[in-house]
């Protein structure tokens, strides 16, 4: 077990219950809690300011990255189910991952969810973060250096390498795996 949890598979909880970051919300607790969250998430407006100077900022309804982020960040999530989506990820699994579409300009064009059992963070050899993708409909994985992905992290676990966040589901699977 100690081997499995290591290598960041799941281990068996002492209650006997397998607790994962998939399985977790089937306690009802663990739903209604991360649901808050992802909800409150949701319906917090997402606008983009412009500093003016040092003590007024303008909206920057303008702004390339204002629809992306404040509307439609694909063509399939309004801003908030992706909200919902990223918050759920990085509440269950400590890290959510979107890949970055570019666009005209130099601004990204699209925000693509990534599960984050497809994504493997890592250090590249210019000590950059970046992140080994395995696309859910099969092929080659890619690599993808740390400004084509926006990773959202819950706290670093205590050994981890910084580059990943440990959620609530790993902190809390003993007391999870009681009330399953």
């Amino acid at each position: 077990p100690v081997l499995v949890e290591w290598f960041g598979g799941v281990a068996e909880t002492n209650s006997g219950v397998v607790v994962t970051p998939d399985n977790a919300r089937e306690c009802p607790e663990v739903d209604a809690c991360i649901s808050l969250n992802e909800d409150t998430i949701a319906t917090v407006p997402l606008d983009l300011f412009e500093r003016i100077n040092e003590d007024t900022r303008e909206r920057a309804a303008g702004h390339p990255l204002h629809e992306l982020l404040h509307d439609r960040p694909n063509s399939w999530q309004t801003s908030a189910e992706f909200r919902q989506m990223m918050e759920g990820y990085r509440e269950t699994h400590g890290n959510a991952y979107a890949r970055i579409i570019p666009g005209p300009k130099g601004f990204a064009a699209a925000l693509d969810p990534m599960h984050p059992n497809d994504t493997r963070p890592f250090r590249a050899p210019s000590g950059e973060a970046a992140f080994r993708w395995y696309p859910p409909e099969g092929g080659p994985s890619r690599v993808l250096m740390q400004h084509e992905v926006l990773h959202l992290k819950a706290s670093p676990a205590v050994r981890s390498t910084l580059l990943m966040g440990q959620s609530p589901v790993e902190r809390h699977r003993e007391t999870i795996g009681r009330a399953m």
